[in-house]
């Protein structure tokens, strides 16, 4: 469910980059497919961050927990701009190609689907621990 919701929110965010680049009639024309392309990264990039998000939303009960640790570690995307920073992933990821810092785009991809697979198995095991009322 989470990674449909991510998925709307990226499909949204394509819709409007191109109704807006429409809107102020950019000369040249828009590169639909490298935009499809860019959205797909940054869902897929997304990934550990629901998996992170998930496993805190289980373990405390309140809403404000998760959100206040995820807003600190977003902050420091401004600063520590690196690959292995999983806040930061989305925005490399969305990130043209002579724009990204990134060294390789198969070592990046290697690296989410890595920490994808760990934040999940490691979720699992917090979700089996935790008592859940009947």
């Amino acid at each position: 469910m989470v990674i449909l919701l991510l998925a709307g929110t990226q499909t949204l965010l394509l819709i409007f980059f191109l109704l807006l680049g429409s809107l102020f009639q950019i000369p040249s024309p828009l590169p639909f497919l490298e935009i499809l392309v860019f959205t797909g990264k940054g869902l897929y990039a997304t990934f550990p961050l629901a998996a992170i998000q998930l496993i805190i939303s289980i373990y405390y009960r309140s809403f404000g927990v998760p959100l206040a640790i995820n807003i600190a570690f977003t902050l420091p995307v401004l600063t520590v701009y690196g690959q292995y920073y999983p806040w930061a992933q989305p925005a490399l990821a969305m990130s043209p190609a002579d724009e990204t810092p990134l060294d390789s785009l198969l070592r990046f991809y290697i690296l989410i689907s890595v920490l994808f697979i760990m934040i999940t198995y490691i979720g699992i095991k917090v979700f089996e621990k935790r008592d859940l009322p009947s």
